[in-house]
């Protein structure tokens, strides 16, 4: 059935069979329009763009369930605040209200409060730290007496400084500021007196020793806990002496002293055993001195077990590099001369070959070693040549033609050849023969009766002359008729002829 786009009004087939009452979904193969092409009642193709037989999806109104969900939401994030849907559009979009129903409270400004602070940073007011009691830690099992300070030890640093005067003094701080009239607007008010430190600096405190803490167990950091950080150079603590800095004096930063360690107890006396007194050696005499002799030595060279090296190795390692020195001297001179020869060393000649290799002589073989010269060989001359070569095309009749070859045969030798054969092969351009013929020198038919045949025929019934002999430095004729001429010679086409002695 032929249906019809109804956007390009494009016509196509369309089978009946692919068509139904609920309609068949067609693409335009040249607009690509999309269209639906069902059969009526009548059998008439009708087309429609909605399919009726499918019911339009179902519309509800989902903005309750949507505040719904927003709801339960909100319920989960905030528990035990009811949610609040966000008023419509309509209604009025108040910018702070709020989804879960909780009051608006009005926003203060910072800086309307009264006790507001632009530059919270900068207030001079800073109270000052707080002084920790001195202190100091203690390792395991380390005797707090080590480092206590006791209070009859001298100060080292006793006089080094100069006192500073009493701060207790107020007569000191003036009771009244200078006048405007010197110095200008004087300040607000009088000055402060310092507050009493809570030490004399001449007698500092005597240091507490601290009290001892239960130390935690070490964790490992997640990274070690597979790995042992002293499996390769072991522990810390074991590369320290632990009685390391108790035998020396040492200073302590909160006091400003410098602590001497405290003197070990003494161990109480121990019975000593007598000891036995070796009596005393008699002084060596001058005699005793002369008589010893010189002192020996630890080792000399050979006494060792092996032979000392020395350079250039034995006597017959020294004649070995001396006889391979010699031979490449000897090569070197020889090679020379033989260069200098043409590659040629007579030995029983060695004079000559020594004015060849050094003052420059042309070298001479000997007669024996000069070969005989021979002759070359002359090249055979043919004792029949075939000269003045030339080939004409004959008409026979009205329609047909022959090609006539002609040429003299010589005789360059000093005998006579009874026969000279000789082929006659006609070749194209690229030198393929296309006719061949053998004949013998002498045979011929004149000219006046090849050109008066009435026909081929009456041609071939004439008869040549008999073939003659070819004479010392003479000359005989020579004749090749060609009755199947080829098509090429006919055409007028380029060709070539080429003659060659068979016999003699």
């Amino acid at each position: 059935m032929v249906i019809e786009c109804p956007k390009c009004s494009t016509t196509f087939q369309l089978p009946v069979e692919r068509m139904s009452a609920k309609g068949s979904k067609v693409r335009c193969s040249k607009c690509s329009h999309t269209f639906r092409v069902r059969l009526t009642g009548e059998g008439e193709a009708e087309v429609f763009y909605k399919n009726e037989g499918v019911a339009d999806p179902p519309t509800q109104d989902l903005s309750d369930l949507f505040e719904e969900s927003v709801a339960d939401s909100l319920d989960d994030v905030f528990p035990g605040v009811k949610g609040k849907p966000m008023p419509a559009e309509e209604d009025g979009f108040d910018p702070r209200s709020t989804m879960i129903g909780l009051p608006v409270s009005e926003r203060k400004s910072k800086s309307a409060a009264p006790d507001y602070n632009p530059f919270p940073f900068a207030s001079a007011m800073t109270p000052p730290p707080a002084l920790e009691e001195p202190s100091i830690d203690l390792f395991d099992g380390e005797d707090p007496s080590v480092v206590s300070v006791a209070e009859e030890d001298p100060d080292p640093f006793a006089g080094a400084f100069q006192q500073a005067s009493s701060i207790d003094d107020e007569s000191a701080i003036p009771k009244q500021l200078p006048s405007r009239a010197h110095h200008g607007t004087p300040m607000g008010g009088p000055v402060a007196p310092l507050p009493k430190p809570k030490f004399d600096i001449e007698s500092a405190p005597v240091p507490k020793a601290a009290p001892r803490m239960a130390t935690l167990p070490e964790v490992p950091e997640p990274a070690e806990q597979h790995v042992d950080p002293n499996a390769m150079f072991g522990s810390a603590e074991d590369l320290v002496d632990p009685n390391f800095g108790h035998d020396s004096p040492s200073f302590d930063p909160n006091s400003g002293r410098v602590v001497a360690p405290p003197a070990a107890a003494q161990a109480p006396p121990q019975a000593v055993a007598p000891q036995r007194v070796a009596p005393a050696a008699a002084p060596n005499r001058p005699q005793d001195l002369q008589s010893s002799g010189p002192p020996k030595k630890a080792a000399v060279v050979d006494d060792l077990d092996f032979e000392p090296h020395r350079v250039g190795g034995g006597g017959f390692q020294k004649f070995s590099n001396f006889l391979f020195i010699l031979l490449i001297a000897v090569a070197c001179v020889l090679g020379f001369v033989a260069f200098k020869s043409g590659g040629v060393l007579d030995f029983a000649r060695i004079d000559h070959m020594l004015e060849v290799g050094f003052q420059g002589k042309t070298f001479e073989a000997r007669p024996e070693w000069i070969p005989e010269p021979v002759a070359p060989p002359v090249p055979e001359v043919p004792a029949i040549e075939v000269q003045d070569v030339f080939a004409r095309l004959v008409p026979i009749g009205r329609r047909d033609q022959i090609l006539v070859v002609s040429g003299v045969a010589f005789n360059s030798s000093d005998s006579e050849v009874s026969e000279a054969k000789i082929r006659v092969m006609i070749t194209d351009e690229t030198q393929k023969v296309l006719r061949e013929s053998t004949v013998s020198a002498g045979r011929q038919i004149p000219f006046a009766d090849i050109s008066g045949a009435k026909s081929i025929e009456d041609l071939r019934g004439l008869s040549p002359d008999s073939a003659k002999p070819v004479g010392s430095n003479g000359v005989q004729p020579v004749q090749s008729i060609i009755f199947d001429v080829p098509q090429t010679v006919l055409d007028g086409g380029a060709f070539g002829v080429k003659v060659e002695v068979v016999s003699p």
